[in-house]
């Protein structure tokens, strides 16, 4: 009996200081909540100076970067837009490609078709292999990529890799003034937000190893 009964309180000591243990844990995670889920984001975000650019790409995955792209384009600091999407994804109403819409979109808002190029692609590793292809073909030597603020980290390990030439000068532009739509210093409390931020943390070490173990 005293060898239970000293085994019993053992572990119910061990017991409580787990739970100590546990509860200061969050509790200093709660009260600390803004400064380290900031710090999240920013590890995401990479704010880099704007210059004029030969080539500035963007998905059609996202409206707002696609109408910044367009309004640089627009402003003569790029000499061509580059449009990349999936023509597998369908307008619900019009029953044509997003990426067709918003070549069409780019038309009406001022660009010439010389100014715009248009290509398929159906993940971020396309979109870097596809626009290394543009850059080569055209003999570009700079380029602009235009994501989601949140993306950019995982947009650079990407284009970084895949562009691997020093010939190109590349920089990152996530999308400012009016057609900013994100939250990054309270992300967490809008659900779509707090979802795209998991996910990249999730993909950025997805893509790490698809990168340097499984493609060549």
């Amino acid at each position: 009996m005293d060898i239970n009964r000293t085994l019993f309180k053992y572990c119910f000591k061990r017991t409580i200081k787990f739970f100590m243990v546990l509860f200061s844990i969050y509790f200093f995670g709660l009260i600390t909540q803004t400064v380290w889920l900031g710090w999240v984001a920013e590890f995401l975000i990479l704010k880099q100076d704007f210059k004029n650019v030969d080539l500035l790409v963007v998905s059609t995955g996202s409206y707002e970067r696609f109408r910044y792209a367009v309004k640089i384009v627009r402003e003569q600091k790029a000499e061509k837009l580059l449009l990349l999407g999936d023509n597998r994804i369908k307008s619900p109403i019009r029953e044509i490609s997003i990426l067709d819409i918003a070549f069409a979109e780019a038309l009406e808002l001022g660009l010439s078709s010389d100014n715009i190029v248009v290509r398929e692609s159906t993940s971020t590793l396309v979109d870097a292999r596809v626009t290394r292809k543009v850059l080569k073909d055209l003999d570009y030597r700079s380029v602009g990529i235009v994501s989601d603020i949140y993306n950019m980290r995982r947009l650079r390990l990407v284009f970084d890799r895949i562009l691997n030439d020093r010939r190109f000068d590349i920089i990152y532009l996530f999308p400012a003034g009016k057609w900013a739509r994100f939250h990054p210093n309270r992300w967490w409390e809008y659900p779509y937000e707090f979802e795209y931020v998991l996910k990249e943390l999730i993909k950025i070490p997805l893509d790490y190893y698809r990168l340097e173990f499984l493609i060549k």
